[in-house]
């Protein structure tokens, strides 16, 4: 419960954050209009944490965290809010096509248990980035919200030193609504092209805390239903090529 409320509380505020970002522009609309498009690749660090699980309570891999590498690609496009003070504000809307891979495992004795989860990930992040007005290129700061749209999701489970045959995990694919934050440094190539690097992370505070909440269809320990595949936290390594139109 605190960490809905926790999350609802920080939505609203990155939300407001936006809309002061939208307000910035209508009030300095002469100064605003600059488009921009970028293509981004890169790689991500996805972590879902070990689950809260009571004693007698129904587990996966004795409560074992999940994490592992995985790429990310898309585009994007930026438009100039407004200048205020000194800084640039500028809106981000992209659409990012992620794969993410997770490990996680149990050891019994000489048996060890391994489950690779993975998913497919459609992300759609708006963004409001601050960055010194005086320059196209240099350091650039952005928060906003990201929808997660999974598309699809699976689990490779296997077994070492044991004849028991590995049973497999059902998974179904998460769409949830996260919190995003970017920290970037633009290269100045020429006056209409640059280079950015980014490190950006995601935040999803609708991923279940037990065992038994990420499994949405749960009705037994003979009959838990499919594994909803979400990660607590994203880490975002991209660099690209950005266009001014």
């Amino acid at each position: 419960m605190k960490k809905f409320i926790f999350g609802q509380f920080s939505a609203a505020l990155v939300a407001a954050t936006l809309l002061a970002g939208l307000s910035a522009s209508a009030e300095a609309a002469d100064d605003a209009g600059d488009l921009a498009i970028a293509a981004k690749i890169g790689g991500n660090w996805s972590v879902l944490g070990q689950p809260d699980d009571a004693r007698g309570e129904p587990t996966l891999l004795s409560g074992s965290a999940f994490s592992g590498f995985g790429f990310t690609g898309g585009v994007t496009a930026l438009y100039e809010l407004a200048e205020v003070k000194g800084a640039r504000f500028e809106l981000e809307a992209g659409l990012l096509y992620s794969y993410h891979s997770g490990e996680g495992f149990e050891s019994l004795g000489e048996r060890k248990r391994t489950v690779t989860l993975t998913s497919h990930i459609v992300h759609v992040p708006v963004l409001v980035h601050m960055k010194n007005a005086q320059r196209r290129g240099g350091f650039r700061l952005g928060v906003g919200l990201v929808p997660m749209l999974g598309l699809q999701s699976g689990a490779t489970v296997v077994i070492e030193n044991s004849d028991q045959a590995a049973e497999p995990l059902e998974t179904t694919p998460a769409f949830h609504l996260g919190l995003t934050a970017a920290l970037g440094y633009d290269f100045e190539l020429n006056s209409k092209m640059s280079v950015p690097l980014e490190v950006r992370v995601a935040w999803d505070p609708a991923v279940g805390e037990t065992t038994r909440e990420r499994f949405p269809d749960f009705a037994s320990t003979s009959d838990p239903g499919a594994y909803q595949v979400a990660y607590n936290w994203q880490l975002f390594f991209m660099t690209g090529v950005r266009y001014e139109l």
